[in-house]
């Protein structure tokens, strides 16, 4: 199905796309961890200087009636996605979905 495919190139593409949804645990009851994590990112030199009852409340959930088009972009993104998808083509869709070449 999917003959005209380099093989070569899709196993160094596989390789690579696991590589980066790698899942990293995180530990967040360790602060071990926590201070690992925050020093390695250099979060200390991103927030120098800004006030930390600012800082409270941009990690804070959103009140109802802040971003009051987020809900329907974020579904409208999924239904364009749910769309895109139902219309791909079979091929495409087992080649894409498959780490073996059918030839």
């Amino acid at each position: 199905m999917c003959s005209g495919l380099n093989k070569y190139w899709i196993d160094i593409l596989d390789t690579q796309i696991n590589n980066v949804i790698k899942v990293i645990p995180f530990y967040n009851s360790d602060l071990h961890y926590l201070n690992v994590l925050l020093t390695k990112t250099k979060w200390a030199n991103h927030i120098k200087g800004l006030d930390p009852d600012e800082l409270h409340l941009l990690v804070r959930l959103s009140r109802a009636n802040e971003f009051p088009l987020l809900k329907e972009t974020v579904e409208w993104i999924v239904e364009v996605a749910i769309i895109t998808i139902e219309r791909m083509p079979e091929i495409i869709l087992q080649c894409l979905n498959t780490k073996e070449l059918a030839l």
